[in-house]
């Protein structure tokens, strides 16, 4: 990863917007961040960490704590880091929470936490891989950078007082470490996967054992030998049953064969006596069906006539329809004659009508010639009204002017004696400024010291817990020791009864090898078990384990006492002054001097405001003086328009009738004369039109009434004549008139369904005639059989085989289980013969691979062990030449104590003493140049594997002033040395030296009102 910009706005000291581009630096650039105490120089490593992460790079200071006091209410707080892997550039913005000024209205409103991650091509074009959401971000950066913050801030980074915590991390905290950077996941993945088939197999095996006692307990068995002889057992009882079975089932199959016999002839009884019932019902109805067939001859006859029938009812209906037109033509014909005669009399108006119309035109052609003049004043008086009030509007502007230049020239005197209060309050702010950053970093060391001193009474506290929770740890597995060793004991001494129990007569002892017993041993108390045996070697074991730990606990809380001891002496000696009073009086004095900053700040922040708003003032009040001017020139024109506007509309008015002033009043006059002129013309025309209408009705109902006349002799004719040749026909086929006629009439379906009716009566005769015959022959000489006496054989013979069925079941079923059993624990011995043999592998490689053999070191923490030797290598040249050839690190190889991960713990050799100890106890100068040492390796040896992480970047926080010239010297020429290699190194410090020793910097400085950095490059 290696930096390209860096933007920070409202954060830590830069109240204003800071870009830092470190692409103005040499491309592989050893760079000092150079700066006074206090300006911001670790600021920058939190910006990128913060920008990457969320978190500052100390993790002392929440992203929402990151604000500037300074800034201003408008400006964001937000981080924009662009940075390339490799080829691929990206740029990440990310926001804390925060209280935000309003968009609109006065007051704040809080600022959700944002986070925006783009991947800028190389045409500069962007894409959006994350939106907003801040923990999509850092998941993602993790997966681009292959560090998680704790890694970033150990390997990239190294934070003041932070510098000796990857040279002090434990095995397995390095082995996190390292796993993630030179990508090992696989060998991870191989332990996991192993312990996991492992355990499978074996819970499998357990599960088998366990599902091959309960097929056996299923069938109340306890043995495979049992279940031998349940099967042999079983065979003759089986073969006796299978022969009872059979006998019953032909007992009740010639039971049954009787049985249906009988109730066939009983059956054949039954359907002889129905068919006789129904002999005698097809008689009874004989005396109907003979009336049903002279009802259809009558109708047969009667449908030859009905044509006849039909003309004579339809001339006769067509007689009656002529009466009744005639009728309606008279009455028509009377009713026009009547209203022709009373229309007469409105005839006579029409002379007078057309002399109004002819006075309503005249009166409507004067008034349309009114409608110039109407339009010419109603224009005039809207212009004199519209004038009117631009002249009041203008002079009622004219006065407001007047009044807000009186306003603004007393703001303004208000104003300047504002400014020269507040120039007093907020030239004390820098002095402030500086006496609370100086007492916030007493604050935060004095806290850092209480929370270390803590710790060490915590520490102590549970010291002393452990101690005596060993003590009783060990009172206890010396009790099961002793238990255990009492049970041996007794085991031992109760093998010779066990022994001698066995022994007869002329038998050779397996002890001595004498055949004669004249005195056989005998138990004097009862043997152990062997699952007690067992139950007391666990219990011993796992009191011995619960020791061992608490030992180890105990040896960890001693180191972890010794090593805050060590860290808390130097906070100690920096506090000495600060550390006779308390921290809340110094928590007092910050607040206080806290309060007087927050009062010159807003005072300076106020004299700002005022000064804007005194400019804005002075500029208001030009304009103001300059629009009142304007107002009153055009007061003046609009004055002058009006009175020439009221002289037109006068001589308007002369012109126009009385009672006609607007267009309104004409244009109701106008309505009325055209209504007038439009109902006279309209009633003149519905006169003639009436007239016409009348008379061409009376013409048409005098030819109706001749036409209807003529039709009523027409039609009488016609009835008399189809009357005579119906009474003639119904004569000759024997009807009396016209009414037997049509009472005789029956429809077609009627006639079909009739006739349906006797053609099934006469199948059924026929039927019936012949299954009659049929069961007199084949039952003559035969009597009913009874069949209660047969059914209840069957019954009994129905029963006898439902039992020996249940009996022959029931051992069936006993043998088919027996045999399923047998099958289902081949199968399961099978399964678990197959599984025993895998786990004998598998078994073995987990256990290797995890570490639970020899000097418990996994697959993966072997793997890391060769690769921490690589980085040690380039560690120890580094180290050696920093320490003038005194030390070299090396990986401690001793197995840790109980169950503690080992393999990848760090020891230093000291070439003045010829020992090996822990890295623990190098001196902090001693330990700055061994963790830098470390990180320089581990960007080269890292960079060396492929797929591994690229490190092409190094920040390093303070430290240097632990050092003395040579060692410094020592350092920077190690630091110059990597640069050469292609990497670019961050250093941050105050050390005069360094700022000689290194050329490009960024140079950070401050004042009142923020910090302000600057990129100083060759």
């Amino acid at each position: 990863m290696k930096p390209e910009l860096l933007s920070m706005s409202a954060f830590g000291p830069f109240s204003h917007t800071q870009d830092i581009d470190f692409n103005a630096l040499s491309e592989h650039a050893l760079f000092l961040i150079n700066g006074p105490t206090g300006a911001g120089k670790t600021t920058i490593l939190d910006g990128i960490c913060f920008a990457l992460y969320g978190k500052t790079t100390g993790n002392e200071r929440e992203g929402t704590q990151m604000r500037c006091d300074m800034a201003d209410d408008d400006l964001l707080t937000e981080v924009t880091f662009q940075f390339r892997l490799g080829e691929d550039c990206y740029r990440i913005r990310r926001v804390p929470e925060q209280a935000r000024k309003k968009k609109s209205g006065d007051g704040f409103t809080q600022q959700k936490p944002e986070a925006q991650l783009y991947r800028i091509e190389t045409d500069g074009t962007q894409t959006l891989l994350v939106e907003t959401k801040v923990s999509e971000a850092t998941t993602e950066i993790e997966q681009l950078i292959g560090l998680d913050v704790e890694q970033f801030r150990q390997v990239m980074v190294l934070p003041q007082g932070k510098f000796r915590e990857l040279l002090m991390a434990d095995s397995k905290s390095r082995e996190k470490i390292f796993g993630q950077l030179f990508q090992t996941q696989i060998y991870k993945r191989i332990e996991d996967q192993l312990k996991q088939q492992s355990a499978s197999i074996r819970q499998q095996v357990q599960d088998i054992r366990n599902q091959r006692k309960g097929i056996l307990q299923s069938a109340e068995l306890d043995s495979d030998k049992a279940l031998a002889e349940q099967t042999e057992g079983l065979k003759p009882q089986l073969e006796q049953a299978e022969k009872q079975k059979h006998s019953a089932q032909m007992e009740l199959q010639t039971a049954t064969k009787s049985l249906e016999s009988a109730q066939q002839l009983k059956q054949k009884f039954v359907e002889f006596n129905n068919a006789k019932e129904k002999q005698q019902q097809l008689k009874q109805q004989a005396e109907t069906i003979d009336q049903i067939k002279h009802k259809l001859e009558l109708a047969h006859q009667a449908s030859k006539l009905l044509p006849v029938f039909e003309n004579f009812k339809q001339r006769q209906q067509e007689h009656s329809n002529s009466e009744l037109q005639l009728k309606s033509a008279q009455h028509q014909l009377q009713k026009i004659e009547g209203e022709l005669q009373a229309f007469q009399q409105q005839l006579q108006q029409q002379p007078q009508l057309e002399s109004d119309l002819k006075q309503a035109h005249i009166k409507l052609e004067r008034l349309q010639q009114l409608q110039p003049l109407v339009i010419e004043k109603q224009n005039l008086v809207e212009q004199v009204h519209r004038n009117n009030q631009q002249l009041n509007i203008g002079k009622q502007k004219e006065g407001e002017a007047k009044q807000a230049l009186q306003q603004l020239a007393a703001h303004k005197i208000q104003l300047q004696q504002q400014v020269g209060e507040l120039q007093k309050q907020s030239s004390a702010q820098f002095e402030l400024q500086n006496q609370v950053n100086t007492l916030e970093s007493i604050l935060s060391r004095y806290e850092q010291y209480q929370q270390q001193k803590a710790q060490v009474n915590r520490l102590q506290q549970q010291l002393e817990q452990a101690k005596q929770q060993g003590l009783a740890l060990k009172a206890s597995h010396q009790q099961a020791e002793s238990e255990y060793k009492m049970l041996q004991l007794t085991w031992h001494q109760s093998q010779a009864a066990v022994l001698a129990s066995q022994l007869n007569n002329g038998d050779a002892c397996p002890v001595c090898g004498s055949v004669e017993h004249p005195q056989l041993a005998t138990a004097s108390v009862t043997p152990p078990t062997e699952r007690q045996l067992d139950t007391a070697a666990k219990a011993e074991q796992q009191a011995l384990q619960k020791l061992n730990d608490a030992r180890s606990q105990y040896s960890s809380l001693q180191d972890q006492l010794k090593l805050l001891n060590t860290q808390i002496q130097p906070l100690k000696e920096q506090l000495a002054d600060y550390l006779i009073q308390p921290i809340s009086e110094w928590q007092n004095q910050h607040k206080a001097l806290y309060a007087q900053l927050q009062q010159a700040i807003q005072a300076q922040s106020s004299l700002n405001q005022t000064q804007q708003q005194l400019q804005g003032i002075e500029q208001q009040e030009q304009q103001c003086r300059q629009e009142l001017e304007s107002l009153t020139t055009e007061a003046n024109r609009q004055d002058k328009v009006v009175t020439e506007l009221q002289a037109k509309l006068a001589s308007v008015d002369q012109q126009l009738p009385d009672n006609i002033n607007d267009a309104e009043q004409l244009s109701s006059s106008l309505s009325d004369a055209e209504k007038l002129a439009q109902d006279l013309d309209n009633q003149l025309k519905n006169l003639l039109q009436q007239s016409t209408q009348l008379n061409e009705r009376l013409a048409s109902a005098k030819s109706v009434l001749t036409s209807a006349e003529e039709r009523i002799k027409e039609t009488q004719v016609n009835s008399d004549e189809a009357q005579k040749v119906f009474e003639q026909q119904s004569s000759d086929a024997g009807f009396a008139d016209g009414a037997a006629v049509e009472k005789s009439i029956i429809d077609q379906d009627k006639q079909v369904q009739l006739k349906e009716q006797v053609e099934q009566y006469q199948q059924q005769l026929a039927v019936n005639e012949a299954q009659v015959s049929g069961f007199n022959k084949d039952l003559e000489g035969q009597e009913p059989p009874e069949t209660a006496l047969l059914e209840q054989v069957v019954k009994q013979k129905q029963q006898l085989l439902k039992d020996k069925e249940q009996a022959w079941q029931a051992l069936e079923s006993t043998r088919s289980q027996l045999h399923n059993i047998q099958t289902r624990l081949v199968e399961v011995d099978e399964t678990s013969k197959s599984l025993e043999q895998e786990y004998a592998v598998v078994g073995t490689l987990s256990d290797i691979a995890n570490g639970q053999t020899g000097n418990k070191i996994s697959l993966n923490r072997f793997v890391l062990s060769v690769l921490l030797d690589d980085v040690l290598l380039d560690a120890s040249t580094r180290l050696s030449v920093m320490s003038k050839g005194r030390y070299r690190l090396y990986r401690k190889e001793d197995k840790a104590k109980g169950n503690k991960a080992s393999g990848l713990d760090l020891e230093v050799e000291d070439a003045y003493t010829s020992k090996v100890r822990d890295v623990a106890t190098l001196s902090g100068g001693e330990s700055f140049m061994a963790a830098l040492s470390l990180a320089l390796a581990l960007s080269e040896v890292v960079q060396a594997y492929a797929g591994g992480i690229k490190l092409d970047t190094l920040f390093i926080d303070e430290g240097f002033g632990s050092l003395d010239q040579d060692s410094l010297d020592l350092a920077v020429r190690t630091l110059m040395d990597l640069q050469s290699t292609g990497r670019m190194i961050g250093v941050i410090s105050h050390v005069t030296e360094m700022k000689e020793q290194i050329q490009q910097r960024i140079d950070i400085s401050k004042n009142s009102t923020g910090s302000v950095a600057k990129v100083v490059a060759i």
